[in-house]
């Protein structure tokens, strides 16, 4: 097909063909003189997404936890994330944008940053994050074709706060010597007191 003079031409990738069809294109040019040179290239269609990985929570203790969430971390200055990489056979994968916030992609804690194909990142955080924060991961993978997706984390607890453990007392009963207190509460977790 005769462009013109345009510098630029566009089809739909499914005018091509269906996914991992393997197609050839050509540009070719002619001057007033009738001379003419051409450029090919050989290109994969992919018109589908790429397949996402798991967000794997980072956590410094596993609990049953009140609000559901069974991650917990206790560094309040620091995000981390892992993720198992994304699946794209048609483009491949060509890299990964990460943020942190408070709801399932909200970026409210880190703006989302693109980090190549890491699958392991850590990042330091000037104000620290609140006790008490549910934190969500966001990771997004690109394909060669410019296509994404998104996964996200089920969320992680900060917690840098101590349980209450009240006062304790401590009395001889005969030869024992005995240390009662009342129950510990803990406001973002149950107490796991020892």
């Amino acid at each position: 097909m005769s462009v013109g003079l345009q510098g630029r031409h566009e089809v739909l990738a499914s005018e091509l063909g269906e996914d991992a069809t393997v197609v050839f294109a050509s540009v070719g040019c002619t001057n007033g003189a009738g001379l003419q040179s051409f450029h090919f290239t050989e290109l994969t269609v992919d018109g589908s997404a790429p397949v996402p990985g798991e967000v794997v929570e980072v956590c410094d203790k596993t609990l049953d936890v009140a609000s559901g969430v069974d991650c917990v971390h206790f560094n309040a200055h620091v995000l981390s994330a892992r993720w198992t990489p994304w699946e794209d056979t048609e483009s491949g994968i060509t890299n990964y944008r990460v943020s942190f916030g408070v709801a399932p992609d909200d970026h409210s804690l880190k703006a989302p940053t693109d980090v190549g194909l890491a699958t392991d990142v850590v990042f330091d955080v000037l104000e620290p994050i609140a006790s008490g924060t549910i934190v969500y991961i966001t990771v997004v993978g690109f394909s060669g074709a410019g296509l994404q997706s998104s996964a996200f984390s089920d969320g992680v607890l900060y917690e840098s706060t101590a349980p209450a453990a009240g006062a304790v007392e401590f009395f001889l009963n005969g030869h024992l010597v005995v240390a009662e207190w009342p129950e510990a509460t803990d406001a973002e977790i149950a107490a796991d007191i020892s």
